[in-house]
């Protein structure tokens, strides 16, 4: 009989961190063997006092939620999706739906090509509603007539029902950590030794993880700069629009309306110009770093420089930053 492999030992030895529903979607589009990267690295090295005392003054901590999360996705590369019977529908199993509208007259809206889609139950990325709508169904199971409102479906016009039909579920599969599969994957024939590699990931990943937040503060402070503020807003609109235009272009191909492709790809208008402006923001970083030469820095100018933030990228010394710096530049 088939059964979830959901190994115990697996989460003991990533401290007793269980696996979310909502990473298991980064699995979609992956093969056997694939390594999956999670991080851009950068190194942060400036001398404008306004940019560095902004790292120093509202340097972020990373939350255990966050690297419970990021320790997790390092291990999804050895699960995989599976079909289990005729097992009912659980929280982070990935299920794909038919959806079909209708207007007020319950008469199906023709000019509507029926939406298939996948998602993950529970990641609330698609529809918090529809997705517990789901919790509990089977395979092939029919969900008949809900009204639109309060759903992403409300956008279209005319439609005021829907139906959706479940055409396949699959469930996340997670190994056994046998010896064999120690020694395959990780190189070693203990759990004890694994233990070790865990310990030294997760402090390798708490880095990266405030390497990350160190960048995302400089792009916030960019995009709040007044000092170029009217030219900006105009740089945000103009990219605003180009990637209007791009949906438009799709949109024509299929025969769907702008609205359709935006929600195909879970987004709306706000979400566009909202990703225009955080683009134009690590765009304006990038002309930053740029204008004050601190792009492909090499280990003699970092020497020089003398990593006066280095703590704030992350390094506890600048023996390590000379070190690393090849790679991450």
């Amino acid at each position: 009989m088939n059964e979830r492999l959901y190994d115990p030992l697996l989460r003991d030895k990533i401290k007793n961190i269980g696996y979310s529903d909502k990473s298991r979607k980064l699995l979609m589009g992956c093969t056997k063997g694939q390594p999956i990267n999670f991080f851009k690295s950068c190194v942060l090295v400036t001398d404008d006092k306004n940019i560095s005392e902004g790292i120093q003054n509202t340097r972020p901590k990373v939350t255990e939620d966050e690297l419970k999360n990021e320790l997790e996705h390092q291990l999804l590369q050895y699960a995989k999706f599976e079909n289990i019977g005729n097992s009912v529908i659980e929280q982070g199993d990935l299920v794909d739906i038919l959806v079909t509208l209708y207007d007020k007259n319950k008469k199906e809206i023709l000019d509507f090509e029926s939406m298939e889609r996948d998602l993950i139950v529970g990641d609330n990325e698609f529809d918090k509603r529809i997705e517990q709508m789901l919790l509990n169904k089977k395979n092939g199971s029919k969900i008949e007539l809900y009204s639109v409102e309060g759903t992403i479906f409300e956008q279209y016009d005319n439609a005021e029902f829907f139906d959706l039909t479940i055409k396949d579920v699959r469930k996340c599969i997670f190994p056994k950590l046998t010896e064999e599969f120690l020694t395959n994957n990780f190189g070693v024939s203990s759990k004890k030794q694994l233990d070790e590699i865990i310990q030294k990931e997760t402090e390798k990943i708490k880095y990266e993880l405030q390497l990350n937040k160190n960048e995302n503060i400089l792009v916030d402070r960019m995009i709040n700069n007044t000092a170029f503020s009217e030219e900006f807003e105009e740089a945000v609109e103009n990219r605003y629009k180009d990637l209007m235009r791009q949906y438009e272009q799709y949109g024509q191909l299929y025969n769907m309306s702008v609205d359709e492709v935006l929600s195909s790809f879970g987004l709306d208008r706000y979400q566009v110009k909202e990703n225009a402006r955080k683009h134009q923001g690590e765009w304006e970083l990038a002309k930053y770093f740029y204008s004050k030469n601190i792009i492909n820095i090499t280990k003699e100018e970092l020497v020089t420089k003398k990593i006066a933030y280095a703590e704030e990228c992350g390094y506890s010394s600048v023996e390590e930053i000379i070190s690393d710096c090849g790679e991450r530049y």
